[in-house]
């Protein structure tokens, strides 16, 4: 039986929105882990995923393109294997962080090439979010703790009941459907600076209620992402004569009061915010530790605290050795940089924040950062190519009939 071509391009078509959907379906609950119901075993549930989003390229015979993002694959291949004869701990963690670098590479690839549909996911999770946000006050403020984490089962968090907002009466540390505020906050900045860059017809209203939201998080990442998105807005008052000047001055003069001042500063910081002094404690042990130096003790459990921190410097570091660990941390920043979107400062900020509060690549927050910034380099490319080709060509002459 000959199936025509016709019949041929439209399952493989049929196949790759099958896997997109089911993709976004998993993405869609980044607390709720299907392994953990069924087996016991917790990881996230989207990368059930990695197998399926590998398929299309197979069937299609098309390859990815190579670009940095392969370096931090080859270090969680290559730094265990090398670690085994080290005396450095292999863990489950170590095949997920292998399985989260292959993640991250298709799913940014998967972004480019079915762009519609992912901003179509962005805009849909984002109001479910903000929804689910403001769903869970309400049920805190009628005595309804127990419905406000539905939507996670993360066996460390069995407990976890809303903190109040240490500002504003009426209002909790709500986490939408992520299983704590930080993370909530790490993406709905993410989701707002893609927004703003993007500009989809009819989000004006989306803008708002993401900026609202952020607002009132109560999250230390909001407010400093606050305070960065607000600096701009701010140095647009001063001449463009001056503007670069006065920033310069004003970040010379604002790191020597900060390095005059240090240890009264993380000792004021450590009283008022408790969450700090912990991760300045084990960023200071991570960044100082020379057993670590090449190629780490492994991972432990950073959501059990076993790990000793919630940051990038202490889980990467401990994990792949502090010459192998900033090289992954730094890859990402390049990642961000060498893109042309506006918003390159921004996000690269906001990449910088989660690594000091959400510090695990395991998460599912840095694959939708990832995915925006591909994206929003994608449209800059195209629309470049599209201006170039619409310019006329003067060396053409013309002739008039």
């Amino acid at each position: 039986m000959v199936i025509k071509l016709e019949n041929q391009v439209t399952r493989k078509q049929q196949l790759k929105n099958i896997v997109i959907y089911i993709n976004f379906i998993l993405l869609f609950f980044p607390a709720f882990s299907i392994s953990y119901l069924v087996f016991r075993l917790y990881f996230q549930s989207r990368i059930i995923a990695v197998p399926l989003m590998v398929l299309p390229w197979i069937v299609s015979k098309k390859s990815i393109k190579i670009n940095v993002l392969y370096i931090p694959l080859l270090i969680s291949l290559l730094v265990p294997l090398a670690g085994m004869s080290a005396g450095r701990t292999f863990s489950l963690i170590d095949i997920g962080y292998f399985l989260s670098f292959i993640y991250i590479i298709i799913f940014v690839e998967l972004v480019k090439n079915k762009q519609q549909k992912f901003i179509s996911f962005i805009k849909i999770f984002t109001s479910s979010n903000i929804v689910f946000c403001w769903i869970q006050v309400i049920f805190m403020n009628l005595g309804l703790s127990d419905l406000t984490m539905i939507q996670n089962n993360l066996p460390s968090h069995s407990d976890y009941i809303l903190p109040r907002h240490h500002l504003m009466p009426y209002l909790y540390r709500y986490t939408g459907l992520f299983h704590e505020s930080s993370p909530l906050t790490f993406y709905l900045c993410s989701a707002y600076c893609f927004l703003d860059e993007l500009k989809p017809p009819k989000t004006s209203w989306l803008k708002f209620a993401t900026f609202a939201t952020i607002f009132f998080s109560g999250s230390k990442f909001a407010y400093l992402f606050l305070m960065t998105l607000c600096l701009p807005k701010t140095l647009h008052y001063i001449p463009a004569q001056l503007r670069n000047i006065t920033f310069l001055i004003v970040t010379g003069i604002g790191f020597a009061i900060i390095v005059k001042n240090f240890s009264e500063i993380v000792t004021v910081l450590s009283r008022n915010i408790p969450a700090f002094y912990v991760r300045f404690i084990a960023m200071q042990n991570a960044l100082f530790n020379r057993k670590i130096l090449l190629l780490g003790n492994g991972f432990v459990s950073s959501s059990s605290g076993e790990s000793g921190g919630l940051d990038a410097f202490t889980i990467i570091f401990s994990g792949y050795g502090l010459v192998c660990g900033f090289i992954v941390i730094g890859t990402f920043f390049i990642f961000i940089w060498q893109s042309h979107i506006r918003s390159k400062i921004m996000f690269s900020v906001i990449y910088a924040l989660g690594l000091i509060s959400n510090g695990s690549f395991l998460i599912s927050q840095y694959p939708i950062l990832f995915g925006m910034i591909h994206l929003l380099n994608a449209k800059y490319k195209q629309e470049k190519v599209y201006f170039h080709q619409s310019k006329p060509d003067k060396n053409i002459r013309r002739f008039n009939y």
